[in-house]
């Protein structure tokens, strides 16, 4: 056996965690009042603590959002997923920008 080592492409990754508020992600849901903010529809079940929905950051904590009611929304897994992947992402999250905005704005 040589004595090299078996690693030749070893990379080190400096990785940062952001820690979300438990208290934030109750309020966008408790906003929601059981309905996804995406499309409007009822969550499509319970869980033994209320309605299944999904908070999403509309601006990403990785990217420096706050995690401030303004800046999350409850949404269906449907919609959640679509937020990230679906080829009208961008277009989407600046509409869920929009309703979140109002959402507050009405609020405050």
């Amino acid at each position: 056996m040589s004595s090299t080592s078996r690693l030749t492409n070893s990379t080190e990754r400096l990785t940062s965690i952001r820690y979300r508020s438990e208290a934030i992600k109750l309020y966008a849901k408790k906003r929601a009042g059981g309905c996804c903010e995406g499309c409007g529809e009822e969550a499509k079940f319970k869980t033994k603590v209320g309605s299944y929905l999904e908070v999403h950051h509309l601006t990403r904590l990785a990217d420096g959002g706050p995690d401030m009611p303004e800046n999350v929304i409850a949404l269906c897994a449907n919609c959640h997923r679509r937020a990230h992947y679906s080829v009208d992402s961008k277009e989407f999250n600046a509409k869920l920008h929009e309703k979140i905005k109002e959402k507050e704005h009405a609020f405050n």
